[in-house]
């Protein structure tokens, strides 16, 4: 087989020295993220705690949330800037690729993770307005279920 037909011959020669990336805008997405994610779960625990007096289940799971979303973004960085994260794969030399894919596994299960708890906050917080209506509460408690189901 010619070598120009062969898929797995790189399109170009690894790059280890000084490669291209895009490191730095994933970053800035995640600074930004996780500032807005701060300031609003403040805002919140602020107000539930010095005005009302009164943390319901959804304000813990909130600050449980934001503290997986803290560590996502830890992850996030540790792969960036110590395992060659935002470069093309074949620019990561062979012996960052275990640290590399570890992070990434892990980051995969902090996502989902703090997304469930992020929807499950948000369900509690409806489920407590709404308390009058009985079918949005079985359908509240049927949602709950559901969402925590399909994610373990």
């Amino acid at each position: 087989m010619p070598q120009s037909q062969d898929p797995l011959v790189h399109t170009h020669p690894p790059n280890y020295i000084n490669p291209p990336s895009t490191a730095w805008m994933s970053t800035t997405a995640d600074s930004v993220g996780l500032a807005l994610a701060v300031i609003v779960v403040a805002a919140r625990c602020y107000t539930k705690f010095c005005i009302t007096k009164v943390l319901g289940w959804e304000d813990y799971l909130s600050i449980v949330a934001l503290l997986t979303f803290i560590a996502f973004c830890a992850l996030n960085l540790l792969q960036r800037f110590q395992y060659g994260g935002g470069r093309h794969l074949y620019d990561i030399p062979p012996s960052m690729y275990y640290g590399y894919f570890w992070t990434g596994v892990v980051r995969g299960h902090l996502y989902i993770l703090g997304l469930t708890l992020a929807k499950l906050s948000l369900l509690l917080f409806l489920y407590r307005i709404f308390r009058v209506d009985r079918t949005f509460r079985i359908l509240s408690w049927l949602l709950g279920a559901i969402l925590t189901i399909w994610t373990t």
